[in-house]
């Protein structure tokens, strides 16, 4: 199939690659290269890198809804559109500019976490299973029939390692359903009284609450994995991982044990061995707690 391909973060990347196997990326779009890090310099993104190298067209519209841009995609002539993780939303011309219409890479088990962060979303509220469904794409927000769908175990994975499992079976679940999509098979329907949404995360959503129990906490620190911080000594202190205890104390109150830093939560307490305090590197919990050893008994906020 002749493809149009749309995506920028390295989630996307494995897609592409196996695309191009067997298919004609006539062109890929992805995000305009932008200033990142402390020094501000220009950063392409991972799909402009991934295109570079495979020797395929690429295109960096600053508004995909351009109506020149869209005119000039039009002239391709391509069979199908293929989205995943473009950071834009598509206007309606484009969904239905191709003959197979525009499909979707979207990283949960709809019509569950509709939205901009369904991963984070599917392990802050202690999903079991999640996966991959190739939707057709419509004005709604990830509205629109699946046609395929591939699922996995969540497990005690992190955002970042849920991530990366997803972005590995993505490429086998696209290719699953462009073959549906050419036999003419019929995409299901979502189930309107099944719809959760997964908003984007904001600032604040890294703070952590201790009002909250220890098993919703635990599942912040997993799910918003590496930010998800409190404060102590008026710096921000990020938690890396964590453990659900059976203990009962003034939530937000540190202790210890041998294995770690415990701290007590509304419910239960977590257990944390590894700690990043502001502006410096990852440090094993003893380090921390050899600097500051009056911090038993003292609280994080």
């Amino acid at each position: 199939m002749k493809i149009i391909f749309a995506g920028s973060p390295d989630f996307s990347v494995p897609v592409l690659k196996e695309l191009t196997k067997l298919h004609d990326i006539c062109l890929v779009i992805t995000q305009p290269d932008r200033p990142a890090g402390r020094g501000k310099k220009m950063q392409q993104s991972p799909i402009k890198i991934a295109a570079t190298s495979l020797d395929l067209p690429i295109s960096q519209p600053q508004n995909i809804q351009d109506p020149v841009f869209i005119k000039s995609l039009a002239a391709l002539n391509a069979d199908i559109m293929i989205v995943s993780a473009y950071g834009q939303i598509l206007p309606q011309a484009l969904l239905s500019l191709t003959r197979y219409h525009a499909w979707n890479i979207h990283a949960s088990i709809l019509p569950r976490w509709r939205g901009a962060s369904p991963i984070e979303h599917a392990i802050l509220y202690g999903d079991r299973i999640t996966g991959i469904s190739i939707m057709k794409m419509e004005k709604g927000m990830d509205t629109g029939a699946v046609i395929h769908e591939e699922q996995i175990l969540i497990g005690t994975n992190n955002r970042i390692e849920l991530t990366q499992l997803l972005s590995k079976i993505a490429p086998r679940a696209m290719l699953d359903g462009l073959e549906k999509i050419q036999l003419g098979k019929t995409p299901k329907a979502q189930d309107e009284n099944k719809v959760t949404y997964a908003p984007k995360i904001l600032a604040a959503d890294y703070k952590i609450d201790w009002q909250n129990h220890a098993q919703h906490i635990s599942q912040q620190v997993r799910a918003l994995f590496p930010r998800a911080y409190c404060i102590f000594n008026e710096k921000r202190i990020r938690l890396l991982d964590s453990v659900v205890l059976q203990q009962s104390g003034p939530a937000g109150q540190i202790s210890k044990s041998d294995e770690g830093l415990i701290i007590f939560c509304k419910k239960d307490a977590i257990l944390v061995k590894t700690v990043q305090i502001e502006g410096k590197s990852a440090i094993f919990w003893k380090e921390f707690y050899n600097g500051h050893q009056d911090m038993i008994g003292q609280f994080f906020l």
